[in-house]
């Protein structure tokens, strides 16, 4: 690991649920190569620049949606995923909200296999020889 390799990715529309509201942006697949540099050279260029804070980083949702129209995503598309992400943040809510009851759940379940275990002891030969051959039942 000597060499600082750049690519320059498309944008594209995402369904990632971390947005705040509307669609989200993301990564596509095609990617134009960029500078190669030796790390020490791409470290000492990022020297003088300040680091952006997660703040700086946020891109409104209105200049979303005008970057993805730009990209050619119809507000059909845009609409799609942000239902997309609107779902998925319930379902992660609702994730949440039943991790309360989890150990509760995990306890029902535990119990109810150990009463059809006792339920089923003993019975099941018993149960399948009156069913298939109850002459033999008679009989004994």
């Amino acid at each position: 690991f000597d060499t600082v390799h750049v690519r320059y990715f498309e944008r594209a529309l995402d369904t990632n649920p971390s947005v705040s509201s509307g669609p989200a942006l993301g990564f596509g697949w095609k990617y134009e190569d960029g500078d190669k540099l030796p790390v020490s050279e791409w470290q000492s260029n990022r020297e003088g620049e300040k680091r952006r804070s997660s703040k700086d980083l946020v891109i409104p949702r209105h200049e979303r949606e005008d970057m993805l129209a730009d990209l050619g995503y119809t507000q059909q598309d845009i609409a799609k995923a942000t239902r997309s992400i609107i779902k998925s943040k319930n379902q992660r809510r609702q994730t949440i909200v039943n991790l309360k009851y989890e150990s509760l759940e995990e306890k029902i379940e535990k119990t109810t296999r150990a009463v059809r275990s006792i339920l089923r002891f003993g019975t099941k030969k018993g149960i399948i020889k009156k069913e298939l051959y109850p002459e033999h039942v008679l009989n004994e």
